[in-house]
């Protein structure tokens, strides 16, 4: 978000190991329990340092530390040395630590004139160009040098929000150039020995000016999908919040904004499935409430955060990270901390967050998904949701430590009647078995059409949560 301009859409928008981190990034199987927790609290010399205080303010270290390479000219998309050894010192101070890096891919002015110092001074650049190739030769010596400064492993946003209109790199009206020219970097920089770099292919929230979506280079050139959130909306009946509305007539707007940015037009679900159908992770990699001049932020909105917590702790959202941005910027202020002796503007918010990703956050909650496997010993098992139950089902919900029962409802969603079965000991099979062997339950036994499984699962720590998974019972 730093350095851009407002998004006008029409609805509202916008002491893990290290192969934990990878594995998190690159397999929505490989979920670490918790996702990483990152910060924006601006870039070097004091960056580091900001980030410490941040997780002193928090309570908790961060595992990952986001950074903005300047865009002036070639010689900042390369590398400067300033920036790199400041986070490579951060990095490496602590075990589990990890770097984010937003690598702008065209430097210059956003009217694409290009760098006026340094390399390619006076020339224009473009995508089509670098889809071509021109470029290659910067991102191959960007690579070099995180090799050099230890910072080989690092998640790089490459040309972030491209799907807005405040960059060089926008791709509206030149998304198969983007596309293009992302898989020439990638290329080049996987050429150099010695990385374990990972690619963050992030639009922006919201349908913004270019198809994001049509700009996708390809399963193999991405590591994980990220998107950028803020409280913040034009839509009417959204923000501003007049002065002086009652507090029900602000909870009701920020309410509203809060659907959009989950359901609406390239929405959070919408790229959480885009990230799932390509087997990515998703990454939250900037949000934050939103202070805006204009009036078009939500201001202090706790249940913004709240929201935001759900979504990212829901194993079903496979979000491998998310970097809250903890920054007044210009064209936004979001900063929850203190640091030499700030005042937020969001002391509920702040309160909030702090309760949610503090050390004292609410425990995570296991996948207790409803699965569907053909064969006694459950293997090769699929979520039970939208699928066609075979003749003999092995249908059971995954062994957890933190589970102490499990009951089972068909088509009784609201619990009222005795549940089908109630499972006391992993695994907890609907039909019942052992740990070697699961028992079936015969399909024959409803009528053919769609069918509703309920599982009430009780937790250790006393907390009860209820799933259901629609399936379909076709002819036998």
């Amino acid at each position: 978000m730093l350095g851009r301009i407002a998004v006008v859409v029409a609805i509202a928008v916008a002491a893990c190991s290290l192969e934990i981190a990878r594995a998190a990034a690159a397999s929505p199987s490989a979920a670490p329990a918790t996702p990483l927790l990152g910060v924006y609290r601006g870039d070097a010399p004091k960056g580091p340092e900001k980030v410490d205080a941040y997780s002193a303010w928090l309570g908790r270290e961060v595992d990952l530390a986001e950074a903005f390479e300047p865009a002036a000219t070639w010689e900042d998309v390369e590398g400067r040395s300033w920036q790199l050894g400041a986070w490579s010192a951060w990095v490496h101070a602590r075990p589990g630590r990890r770097l984010v890096l937003t690598v702008p891919m065209l430097p210059g002015s956003p009217d694409g004139s290009g760098p006026t110092a340094g390399a390619g001074a006076g020339e224009p650049v473009s995508l089509g160009r670098g889809a071509a190739g021109a470029y290659d030769a910067h991102f191959a010596a960007l690579a070099r040098n995180l090799v050099t400064y230890r910072l080989g492993d690092s998640i790089l946003r490459l040309g972030h929000e491209f799907n807005g209109g405040w960059y060089a790199w926008r791709a509206a009206g030149a998304e198969a150039d983007f596309a293009a020219y992302w898989r020439r970097i990638v290329t080049a920089m996987r050429s150099v020995p010695g990385h374990a770099l990972q690619f963050n292919w992030n639009p922006t929230l919201g349908p913004g000016g270019a198809r994001a979506d049509l700009a996708w280079p390809g399963d193999a050139y991405a590591d994980i999908v990220g998107v950028d959130v803020y409280d913040q909306s034009w839509s009417a009946g959204t923000y501003p919040i007049p002065s002086g509305a009652a507090a029900e007539d602000a909870q009701r707007r920020q309410t509203l904004v809060w659907g959009q940015i989950l359901d609406g037009s390239y929405g959070l679900r919408f790229w959480q499935r885009f990230a799932l159908a390509r087997g990515k992770r998703l990454s939250i990699s900037e949000w934050g409430v939103t202070d805006r001049g204009d009036g078009h932020g939500g201001g202090d909105d706790p249940e913004f955060v709240a929201g935001m917590w759900q979504f990212i702790q829901n194993p079903d959202n496979h979000v491998a990270y998310h970097v809250y941005f903890d920054y007044m910027a210009k064209d936004g202020g979001h900063q929850l901390s203190t640091y030499d002796g700030f005042t937020s503007p969001f002391p509920a918010a702040a309160a909030t967050f702090r309760r949610l990703f503090g050390p004292g956050a609410p425990p995570s909650t296991p996948d207790t998904r409803p699965r569907l496997s053909r064969v006694p010993n459950r293997s090769a098992s699929q979520p039970l949701a939208n699928r066609t139950l075979p003749a003999q089902a092995f249908v059971f919900v995954p062994a957890e430590s933190s589970i102490l029962r499990v009951s089972f409802h068909i088509d009784d969603p609201k619990r009222l009647r005795r549940p089908l079965r109630t499972d006391r000991a992993a695994p907890f099979d609907m039909v019942g078995g052992d740990a070697s062997r699961a028992l079936s339950f015969q399909a024959a036994r409803l009528r053919p059409g769609w069918h509703t499984l309920t599982v009430a699962v009780r937790l250790g720590d006393g907390r009860l949560t209820v799933g259901h998974a629609r399936f379909l019972r076709g002819k036998l």
